[in-house]
């Protein structure tokens, strides 16, 4: 979509940046917050290689086997979201247990 007209020249120079370099950068740089879960959810896939981000912002990965494996991390290690580490990796990468 492209407007008719713009008011003045900076109305067009912010259309291109927000818009046409916004769209090239959401096209080139998925969305992965999606696949955070919080700390409380549960892991459905198990074991699994998950990794862990505390409060810090440091990010880790976690073998996993069972609920209390997680859950240990949560308390002791302060984890307050995880993700599966093959849901944060390109396709073609496997993820070895």
């Amino acid at each position: 979509m492209r407007p008719y007209c713009f008011e003045t020249v900076g109305e067009e120079t912010w259309y291109n940046v927000g818009l046409v370099d916004g769209l090239g950068a959401a096209d080139s740089e998925p969305d992965v917050s999606s696949l955070w879960h919080d700390k409380d959810e549960k892991p459905k896939k198990l074991p699994s290689v998950l990794a862990t981000l505390d409060f810090m912002g440091e990010i880790n990965t976690l073998r996993c086997e069972d609920e209390s494996e997680l859950r240990y991390a949560v308390s002791h290690c302060c984890v307050q979201r995880w993700a599966y580490l093959s849901d944060l990796l390109p396709n073609d990468m496997e993820v070895k247990l």
